[in-house]
């Protein structure tokens, strides 16, 4: 990132990230975390780094246990080592990656943050308590599910089309400001 620019670009995907994914005008690279760490697959040793109980397919997060414990006792929930949980009671790494994900996409965030978002990487404050974290964890998976191209509200149409059947483009041209 320039000096000169705002820090705007946060994103999620499903697949293997090139290394400039969402920019190349400002010709940076992307720095990639994944939200799960799978055995023999890197270089980390799997003693070194296991600290959570393994989930699917041998899988263990990929998450700062400080974080996760003051998580857990601001929002007075257990943290559950693998998936989603259950907002009542408990919550998973990723309700963590959703919870983030709406900070990062937070005008508000943005705004308090801006000057240390330009010199060093995003720091995430633990949520103040249990609402704000079920509140902002809602969003971050709605806006997750829409940037991964995996939300029904893809496909809902928001407008109306009040033409012929089988319309034939004829002849493009721009008039009064329309094409």
């Amino acid at each position: 990132m320039r000096d000169d620019d705002d820090w705007a670009q946060a994103f999620a995907t499903a697949r293997i990230a090139e290394s400039c994914a969402i920019s190349n005008t400002t010709r940076e690279i992307n720095c990639v975390f994944p939200l799960y760490l799978y055995p023999g697959v890197g270089k980390a040793s799997a003693a070194l780094f296991n600290r959570w109980p393994e989930g699917k397919d041998g899988r263990t997060p990929n998450l700062d246990t400080e974080f996760v414990e003051a998580t857990a006792v601001a929002t007075k929930l257990r943290f559950l080592s693998d998936g989603r949980g259950d907002p009542r009671a408990t919550f998973g790494p990723e309700d963590v990656l959703a919870w983030i994900y709406a900070m990062f996409h937070s005008p508000g965030y943005r705004s308090l943050y801006e000057a240390h978002l330009k010199l060093d990487f995003p720091r995430v404050p633990p949520p103040g308590n249990t609402d704000i974290f079920r509140a902002l964890t809602e969003a971050g998976h709605d806006l997750l599910t829409v940037h991964l191209l995996e939300s029904r509200k893809l496909t809902e149409t928001i407008t109306d089309y009040a033409g012929p059947r089988a319309p034939e483009v004829g002849r493009v041209g721009w008039s009064a400001g329309m094409v």
